[in-house]
């Protein structure tokens, strides 16, 4: 019987979606709540760096409204705008 690493048994019998990730998530908002007093309110609270992740917040059921726009040195950010259908929000990654 050949000898296998754990790799090969992790190959085997894992599915692709096993082998993403964990996303880690702080909260689920809504674009209502997403306000610049808000995003005020977490910079202050918000310790990041080494070993302390961003705040990461998860807002469900929007659509994307307008197209992306790339911005920054590079262009290796964006700039887009999504909707709840009542609210729209600019976001930028």
């Amino acid at each position: 019987m050949a000898a296998y690493g754990e790799n090969d048994l992790a190959r085997r019998t894992l599915q692709p979606e096993q082998l993403q990730p964990t996303l880690r998530l702080d909260a689920e908002i809504t674009p209502k709540q997403l306000t610049i007093e808000q995003l005020a309110e977490l910079g202050r609270l918000q310790q990041t760096g080494m070993g302390n992740p961003p705040v990461q917040l998860l807002m469900r059921g929007v659509t994307q409204q307008r197209p992306c726009q790339r911005m920054g040195v590079q262009n290796k950010h964006a700039r887009l705008w999504v909707t709840d259908g009542r609210v729209t929000c600019e976001a930028v990654i």
